[in-house]
C-alpha cells in the first residue's frame, strides 16, 4: 500500500514537473496553460501616432515535452526571430518613435511569442 502511494506521488509530481516550463516570455504576468498579455516597455514622445510597426520573436521548450530523462542532452529551447526596435521600426516604415509596447504569448511553457511593437511617425 505504502509503495502505490509513493508511485502515485511520484508520478504526480513528475506530471506537475513536465508541464514546467523553462521558458518564458517577458511579460508582467504569467500562467501556468495559457498566458496573453500586453504591457508597455518605453515611452519617448507624444502618444500621437500614425503607423504601427511588428518584430516577433518565438520560442520552442522541448524540456516539458520530453519530461525529466535521466543523463538528457541539455536542449531546454530553440528560440527564433528578430525582435529588435530597428525591426519593428523597418515593419511600420517609422522613422520617429513615440512609444514601445510589447506582447507575449505562451502555451503550456511549450511554446511561446514575444512581439515589439513600436509607435510613431
Amino acid at each position: 500500500m505504502v509503495k502505490k502511494k509513493f508511485i502515485l506521488i511520484f508520478l504526480g509530481w513528475l506530471i506537475t514537473l513536465g508541464f514546467v516550463g523553462c521558458m518564458a516570455t517577458n511579460a508582467p504576468v504569467s500562467g501556468f496553460i495559457y498566458n496573453e498579455s500586453k504591457g508597455p516597455v518605453a515611452a519617448t514622445g507624444p502618444t500621437i501616432y500614425a503607423k504601427v510597426g511588428k518584430a516577433n520573436c518565438y520560442v520552442v521548450s522541448l524540456l516539458p515535452i520530453l519530461g525529466i530523462v535521466k543523463n538528457f542532452p541539455p536542449i531546454p529551447s530553440i528560440g527564433w526571430g528578430k525582435c529588435t526596435v530597428q525591426e519593428a521600426k523597418a515593419d511600420g516604415a517609422i522613422s520617429k518613435v513615440s512609444i514601445v509596447d510589447s506582447e507575449s504569448m505562451e502555451i503550456f511553457g511549450i511554446y511561446g511569442r514575444y512581439t515589439l511593437v513600436v509607435y510613431g511617425e
